[in-house]
């Protein structure tokens, strides 16, 4: 027969079951938030540029009449054409749209867009980071006068390209710079025109995103369930929904320090730690009294 525990040690193994459930049950609610994710809400262009401080075309956040109706911000980029400061139409980021690409999984950023413009606006991203500029190899097209509509822009190896002779997992995994620019020809600084274009709830998709929320949580673990077997949710895009692709959930849904958002120790971790070393503790001092 296995040894009878006493009070203490049966007070340690209880407490420690409790509070193992307890953070597994919390860790489900603790989503990963793959970030950055740009609404616009705040009055900003969230660090989104022109290039040189003297354009007289910066971007601008616009308080209402985005993709909701009235009282949702947007960010407007235009362009005067011509030549110099300003004639490019294109936007550029170095700050938050910065970091590692890579390690969390990200291939596809995902907008809503608008062309109000009377030509037609041909969208592409490029990055710049260790290993040269990595620009789409086809562009997005918007048709003249078009309202809000969401895309996607694919951001993996197969859907990149280098200006010159760069290595793509060099520049997405220290990328430096990111643009969103107009070009029907393959570039990274954006064609000369008049016209304009308009962005909202720009965000990133990592693999394991698959409902492309731009959060990887329990609500992807579901989607897995209910894909498994067909492609609903291949985050290793191997042509089916398995096991792998549950792997790839598991470690995508706890953050990691490149460009997702980690959570800090809550006071419940904190507390079962405490409970169950104070147990330990009684337990050592009631043996070394005996």
């Amino acid at each position: 027969m296995p040894p009878k525990m006493n009070n203490i040690q049966y007070f340690v193994r209880c407490a420690g079951i409790l509070c193992i459930s307890a953070m597994a049950i919390q860790s489900m609610t603790n989503a990963a938030i793959v970030g950055p994710f740009d609404t616009f809400e705040d009055g900003t262009t969230g660090g989104w540029i022109h290039g040189l401080d003297t354009s007289p075309t910066f971007p601008e956040n616009v308080a209402t009449g985005g993709p909701a109706g009235d009282d949702d911000g947007y960010l407007r980029v235009t362009a005067m054409g011509s030549f110099g400061p300003g004639s490019r139409l294109l936007a550029l980021n170095r700050s938050q749209w910065t970091g590692d690409f890579v390690s969390p999984g990200v291939t596809t950023i995902l907008a809503d867009v608008r062309n109000p413009s009377l030509i037609q606006v041909d969208l592409r991203v490029a990055f710049q980071g260790g290993g040269d500029w990595f620009v789409s190899d086809e562009p997005i097209s918007l048709a003249p006068m078009t309202d809000w509509q969401s895309v996607a822009f694919p951001i993996s190896d197969a859907d990149l390209s280098a200006l010159g002779s760069g290595d793509f997992l060099s520049t997405m995994s220290s990328v430096t710079e990111m643009r969103l620019l107009h070009s029907p020809t393959f570039t990274n600084i954006g064609q000369a025109i008049v016209g304009e274009f308009h962005v909202d709830n720009l965000r990133i998709v990592p693999l394991a995103d698959f409902d492309q929320n731009a959060t990887v949580d329990g609500a992807d673990l579901t989607t897995w369930q209910g894909a498994y077997g067909s492609d609903g949710a291949d985050a290793d895009l191997d042509g089916d929904s398995d096991g792998t692709d549950f792997l790839i959930w598991q470690r995508q849904f706890s953050p990691s320090p490149a460009i997702q958002a980690v959570p800090e120790p809550t006071s419940l971790t904190a507390a079962c730690a405490a409970v169950v070393a104070l147990g330990a503790f009684r337990q050592r001092f009631r043996h070394s009294r005996n």
